[in-house]
């Protein structure tokens, strides 16, 4: 292992480290709920009841539209006789979907004439003729739900709180001005703070992926990833703007000190050097293993009887194609079974790294002509593409030999799923 880790010695380098302190300032938190009185949530409750606190009725209606009233009284007539709306639906050569407007509010019917006489319907009756406004119409309601509003009583709470959260966000200026102007005069944060009932948290160390010293993660906060990269990009002693939440929210904060980034000695780095190698190690007896497999069938033993000693199921993957993904199969399986002559046996990663996959290339065929000309557009796009890449990869790589590079580890750690 201590082979390993001085080969690696990269790998298991310890981070710039910063120490800093922020306040945040929040409406949520700034929100009294208790101080918003009984009366003006009564008012916002009667304001939004229809809107937010309401479920309105919904019907499935069905309508047939005549282009002549006598043609849409006669089949008024026909089923006041006994024939039913399907009878009518089936005689005038229509479909469900010609006729269903689906279960609806009222608003959401168009021609008003027909809403008012589809909402007033019972359930299961046809509507006499209605004229609209594309010709005479006839529905009837296959079901009816009905709405529902929420008391004040059940919502109260809520509508205290956003009330409240309202005010504060009304307030959050001027408590921000007055803090910029304390910032302004070098009053130190922990005084802002204090004066204006923020709290005050202390970071004694997080590196770029907003990771302490141990590893562990920092507390979970609104606008977390802006205040790291925040602090990543100013210094100690340096007067920092602040962030704005989309919340509508601030922090403040003040870097203390920087740790710059060092080797880890071995001991430092013990644990994750033996992961590290546990894996590495791993790894390598897993090809050195389908190395020997794959030896073995090319000295004649068959794959099904290779799969019976190992104690796994050999199975048949037929139509592969070089472009498309096979079920069951990893895209590193499928790029190298073309990557080999037919009759050739290999190997490639499976579908987790710890799995090895050994496959023999029985036959290979051409696509058909319209399958080869599709082929063929999509691969001239891929050039295309490519050669564009490859002058933005270019013109990139010109400008970091000019400029220099650096990397926001938060950033491509985000980007990979890493935090």
């Amino acid at each position: 292992m201590t082979k390993f880790f001085e080969e690696n010695k990269a790998n298991f380098k310890a981070p710039e480290y910063r120490k800093f302190i922020f306040a945040t300032l929040d409406a949520a938190k700034l929100a009294d709920p208790a101080s918003i009185p009984d009366a003006d949530v009564k008012a916002r409750y009667d304001a939004d009841r229809d809107t937010i606190y309401s479920t309105q009725e919904k019907r499935a209606v069905r309508q047939i539209i005549f282009t002549k009233e006598d043609e849409a009284k006669a089949a008024v007539e026909k089923i006041a006789a006994g024939s039913s709306f399907d009878d009518l639906v089936t005689e005038r050569k229509l479909t469900a979907a010609d006729t269903d407007l689906g279960t609806i509010e009222k608003r959401s019917i168009a021609d008003k004439a027909v809403a008012d006489a589809a909402f007033a319907l019972e359930k299961g009756k046809v509507s006499d003729v209605i004229k609209g406004q594309f010709g005479f119409v006839v529905v009837t309601v296959n079901d009816i739900i009905a709405g529902s509003t929420q008391s004040l009583e059940t919502v109260a709470d809520s509508i205290k709180i956003k009330l409240a959260t309202e005010k504060a966000k009304a307030s959050i200026r001027d408590l921000h001005d007055k803090i910029e102007d304390q910032r302004a005069a070098a009053k130190p944060l922990a005084e802002i703070a204090k004066e204006n009932n923020l709290s005050l948290v202390t970071i004694d160390a997080s590196d770029r992926l907003g990771l302490s010293n141990d590893g562990t993660s920092l507390p979970a906060l609104d606008g977390q990833n802006q205040l790291i990269n925040a602090v990543f990009s100013s210094d100690v002693g340096v007067d920092n703007e602040a962030i704005t939440l989309r919340s509508g929210g601030y922090i403040w904060f003040d870097v203390l000190a920087i740790t710059p980034p060092r080797d880890r000695s071995f001991d430092e780095a013990k644990e994750k050097v033996l992961n590290a190698w546990r894996e590495d190690d791993l790894a390598k007896r897993l090809q050195a293993k389908a190395d020997e497999l794959v030896q073995a069938v090319k000295s004649g033993k068959s794959i099904t009887m290779l799969a019976g000693e190992l104690g796994v199921e050999a199975k048949d993957a037929k139509g592969l194609k070089r472009s498309a993904q096979s079920e069951g199969l990893s895209p590193q399986a499928v790029s190298a079974a073309f990557s080999v002559p037919v009759k050739e046996t290999t190997s490639a990663l499976g579908n987790n790294p710890d799995e090895r996959v050994i496959l023999t290339v029985e036959s290979s065929a051409l696509g058909d002509s319209a399958t080869a000309l599709a082929d063929a557009g999509r691969i001239a796009d891929q050039m295309r593409r490519s050669l564009s890449d490859d002058y933005a990869n270019a013109y990139v790589l010109r400008t970091q030999q000019d400029l220099g590079v650096t990397v926001n580890d938060r950033v491509r750690a985000m980007a990979l799923g890493l935090n």
